[in-house]
Formats: C-alpha cells, sequence, structure tokens
C-alpha cells in the first residue's frame, strides 16, 4: 500500500487524531476543498432517463488561464492557474474561520463528503503514485474528487436490463468505492465488451447496446482520469469517439474534446511535449467539425484550447511560429467569446492572448507584441474586477505586471516599470501569504524582480534594499524543499539585487551575500541539471567574485 494511503488510515484510527490537533490545518484545507467539490457536484440535477441515449448538449470549456513567475536569468515559467486550487481555497476561507477541534473538523468533513474513507484514501494514494509536489495536492485532490463523484453518476445513469451488466457495474460502483480502481476498470471493460458483442448480434436493441457501451468506454476514460493517468484517458475517450462516429456528430465531438484535454493535461503535467503536439492536432480536428453559426460557445472554447495547446507547446519550443498561431487561435475565439455574451470567458481569453502576445514579444525585438499584450492585459481587467472574481483579477494584475517590465526594461525611462511595481502590489492585496502561499511567493518575486530593474535605473539604493526585501520575502515560501527550482530562482535574483547595492555601497558585505545567494542557486539548478540556467548563474557567479576580490 502506498505511503500516503497508509498515513489515511493510519489518520482514520481514533488513538491517533488527538496528536494532529496542532498540524491539522492544512489537512483540514484539502478535506475541506474536497467538501466544496462534493457540494457543487451535488447541486447539479439528477436527471432520470427512461431510454438510454447518449448526452449530444455538451458545453465545451476552455482549459484557464497562465500567469508569470520573472527570471533574472533570462528565462520564464508559466504556471497553470486555472480556477481549481486558488478558487477552492477562497471556497475554504469561510469554514476554516469558524473551526473548533481540527482533527474532529475533518472527520466530520469526510463523512460530510458521502465519499468512503477507503475511497479518499486511494486518492490520497494516486498523490503519491503521480509524485504530485505538495503544492498541487489541493488542485489535484478536488479535480480526482470531482471525477470521481461524476463517475458514480455516468455509472448510475446506464441503465440496461441485461442482469448480468447490471451485476457488473453495481459490481464496479462498490470497486469505486472502495477504492479499487484496477478492478472497476476490469468489470467496466466487461461490461463494454458485452454490449459490443449483443449490438452486433442484436438487430432490436444494436443501437442502444452500442450507445451504453460507448458511455462505459467513455467511463473508463474518466477513471483513467481519476487516476491521474491522462494518456490512457485519451486512449478510452478516442476509442469512445471511433464508435460514435455513425452516430449524431455532437456526441462524438464530445468525446474528441475530452479526448484533446486529456493529452493537453499529459502534455502540461507531465512535460510530454508529444502530448501537447498531438492535442494541438485533436482541437484542430474537432474545430473542423464545429461551426461558428451553429454552435458559436463550442467553436470559440475550441480555439481558445487550441490557442492553449499552441502557447504551452510555443513555450517550450524555439522560434514563434507555435506563439503567432496561438495569437491568431485567441483573436478568432474574440469573435464568439464576446464582452457582451459571455464576459468572464471573454476575460479570460484576453488574458490568454495578453500570454502568447508577452512571449511572442520577449522573442522578438522592438515592444509591438509587448504593447499589445498590454492592452490585452488591460482589457481582461474590465471584466475580471476584484469585486467580482479578486483571484483572476490578481492573476491578471500579476500578468500585466509581467508585461509592463519587459516593456519597461526595453524603454528608457521608468514610467512602465513604476506602473509593474504598481500591478504586481495590487496583486499581492488578493494574494496574502495565508491563502495562497505560492502564489504570493511568486508575486513577491516578481515585484522584487521589477524594483531591482527600478533601481539600476534610479540613483541611491532605496529601490534595490525594496528589491531585497521583496526576494527574502519570497524565500519564506519558496523554500528549497518544497519547490527547489523556484528557490533556485529566487536566489539567484536576490543575488543580483545583492551584487547592485554591492556595487553602490563600500565595504564587502553586499557583495558576499550576493555570492552566497549565487552559489546556492548553483548547487540547484547543477543537481537537477538545468544547464541554461548553470551558466547563466555561474556567470553570475564569476562576476561578483571578481568584484568582491577587487574591494578587498
Amino acid at each position: 500500500m502506498n505511503f500516503l494511503s497508509k498515513a489515511w488510515h493510519w489518520f482514520l484510527d481514533e488513538k491517533n487524531r488527538g496528536a494532529l490537533v496542532a498540524v491539522g490545518a492544512g489537512v483540514a484545507a484539502v478535506v475541506t476543498a474536497l467538501w466544496a467539490v462534493f457540494k457543487y457536484a451535488r447541486k447539479r440535477k439528477d436527471t432520470p432517463q427512461n431510454a438510454f441515449a447518449l448526452n449530444r448538449n455538451t458545453r465545451f470549456d476552455p482549459d484557464g488561464a497562465v500567469q508569470y513567475i520573472e527570471r533574472m536569468d533570462g528565462g520564464s515559467q508559466t504556471i497553470n492557474a486555472g480556477p481549481s486550487a486558488e478558487q477552492i481555497q477562497a471556497i475554504i476561507r469561510p469554514h476554516l474561520a469558524v473551526h473548533r477541534d481540527q482533527a474532529t473538523q475533518i472527520v466530520e468533513l469526510s463523512r460530510q463528503l458521502g465519499i468512503s474513507e477507503a475511497a479518499v484514501g486511494g486518492f490520497f494514494a494516486t498523490l503519491g503514485e503521480g509524485e504530485v509536489p505538495p503544492e498541487r495536492w489541493a488542485a489535484v485532490l478536488a479535480q480526482i474528487a470531482q471525477r470521481h463523484l461524476s463517475l458514480l453518476e455516468r455509472l448510475a445513469s446506464l441503465p440496461t436490463e441485461d442482469a448480468t451488466i447490471q451485476k457488473k457495474t453495481q459490481a464496479a460502483r462498490e470497486a469505486l468505492e472502495l477504492g479499487d480502481h484496477q478492478r472497476a476498470e476490469k468489470l467496466l471493460e466487461e461490461c463494454e465488451q458485452l454490449d459490443l458483442e449483443a449490438s452486433q448480434h442484436s438487430a432490436e436493441d444494436a443501437k442502444t447496446r452500442l450507445c451504453r457501451a460507448i458511455e462505459t468506454r467513455a467511463a473508463r476514460g474518466e477513471l483513467a482520469m481519476t487516476r491521474i493517468d491522462y494518456r490512457a484517458a485519451a486512449v478510452h475517450f478516442g476509442r469512445a469517439a471511433e464508435l460514435a462516429a455513425g452516430l449524431e456528430s455532437e456526441v462524438q465531438n464530445r468525446f474528441l474534446h475530452e479526448r484533446g484535454y486529456a493529452l493537453y493535461m499529459q502534455g502540461t503535467e507531465r512535460g510530454d511535449n508529444t502530448a501537447i503536439a498531438e492535442a494541438v492536432e485533436a482541437r484542430r480536428d474537432l474545430l473542423s467539425r464545429l461551426s461558428r453559426d451553429r454552435d458559436p460557445l463550442n467553436w470559440a472554447a475550441t480555439l481558445t484550447n487550441l490557442g492553449n495547446a499552441l502557447a504551452r507547446l510555443g513555450q517550450r519550443e524555439g522560434g514563434t511560429a507555435r506563439l503567432e498561431e496561438a495569437v491568431e487561435a485567441y483573436r478568432e475565439a474574440l469573435k464568439a467569446y464576446t464582452r457582451d455574451g459571455v464576459p468572464l470567458k471573454w476575460a479570460g481569453t484576453q488574458n490568454n492572448l495578453g500570454e502568447a502576445l508577452r512571449n511572442l514579444g520577449k522573442r522578438e525585438r522592438g515592444t509591438a507584441k509587448l504593447e499589445e499584450a498590454v492592452v490585452a492585459f488591460r482589457e481582461a481587467l474590465k471584466e475580471r474586477t476584484r469585486n467580482r472574481v479578486p483571484l483572476e483579477w490578481a492573476m491578471t494584475q500579476n500578468n500585466l505586471g509581467s508585461a509592463l517590465l519587459a516593456l519597461g526594461e526595453r524603454e528608457s525611462g521608468i514610467a512602465k516599470l513604476e506602473e509593474a511595481v504598481v500591478a504586481y502590489r495590487e496583486a499581492l492585496e488578493e494574494r496574502p501569504r495565508d491563502r495562497v502561499p505560492l502564489d504570493w511567493a511568486m508575486t513577491q518575486n516578481n515585484l522584487g524582480t521589477a524594483l531591482l530593474s527600478l533601481g539600476e535605473r534610479e540613483g541611491g539604493s532605496a529601490k534595490l534594499e525594496e528589491a531585497v526585501v521583496a526576494l527574502r520575502e519570497a524565500l519564506k515560501e519558496y523554500t528549497r524543499d518544497r519547490v527547489p527550482l523556484d528557490w533556485a530562482m529566487t536566489q539567484n535574483n536576490l543575488g543580483s539585487a545583492l551584487e547592485r547595492l554591492g556595487v553602490r555601497e563600500s565595504g564587502t558585505a553586499r557583495l558576499e551575500e550576493a555570492v552566497a545567494a549565487y552559489r546556492e542557486a548553483l548547487t540547484v539548478y547543477q543537481a537537477a541539471e538545468a544547464d541554461h540556467y548553470v551558466a547563466g548563474v555561474r556567470e553570475n557567479l564569476q562576476r561578483a567574485e571578481l568584484l568582491l576580490d577587487e574591494r578587498r
């Protein structure tokens, strides 16, 4: 049994709970997040079906948005910032304010979830098996829980008069409740095969049996998503689409959409560029089947998702072709995602357009694309207001700051750099450390980077001192154990700020601190075999050591 699963069952033992009271807040947040997802799923009305039919009226959703971390070593890192992790934390905040005993609360919420202890233990086991970093637990657990509940509902809505299939489907549901995904998968595979065989030999209910087989195959895809086995999920959804080829186009499109999303997740979560390239092709194929006139929102969602895949691939590849295609896709999507019709989706697509333009601008000469990025982010903020969606507002403020910073570094003067500092500081107002610690740290790092650039152009040391403070704040959550590469990045940025201060001040203290920071960053980058960053930090270190030797 996986360590996380063992740990969960250890906790469920009454005699062990008292020891967790002092440290229960974090676990409580995770369980409360799952409870929020459970309540969300339960809000949906169950629609009884007298005759089995495939759902044709599916609305596709865009993948989500991105935000930036600034690096002084010339690179940039994007973090998927879709609604799960941040919005869940916003949901649980009021619950955490009224807790008495944390251990008691965890037990109560576990019971309220309506999900068995064994199944929840399986969720934690999946985190360990998938090597999910701790900072992603809340978001991934929420995804797993939502998929689990959706899968149970899907299986409950598959009526059949075949006694054998009824028995196997019920056994699959029971296996899911016990956290036995392997057995559930085997039973669903058997159900699918029985329905497929029956559809070939029974003309009377051939279509009904085929439709049920298709939905069972899609359920296997959902089960694979629950296990965060995105590659397997893509295979299952692809097969469901193949089986649905002779049915209504809307049915097949639903499974093609799911396949594209599974491939996108495989690419983004696993660093699999081949999967992202496959997601691009899958979304292009789906787009060719959709009509803006007949189905404008699904057409726009698919274009947005195509843009997301192209943008992510473009960030990882050299050149500008993919990013240019992403910009084109987002702009096409905005023809149907209008501000009046779907304001928040319009704003989300504007945010993603800004991201693609900023990345494009970083690779091109001049400032045209960066200026367009600033415009796009400011457009997004017209609907992503602080009162309406504070977390999304903060994310877009962060992105605006990054575009302004990139623009300010290419222009003379300090106006754009000052605007970047303002944007980051505003973002921090809705990103407090206690609510979203890693986003807080990211924005502190970005603020420190902007202050460093501003301080280099101004006389004196005030802005450089502020940069050092911001970067050291970031390191309180960007720890070496928790996020080693982000810790190394921030150490490098801190070294740059300290080095600039050391040049302007007398003595050797600041330069010695800069050398120490660079050495810390270099140690981690070398261990991670991040050769590109190793070269940059080593150059920084050698320059600081030379300055220190000259000063002594």
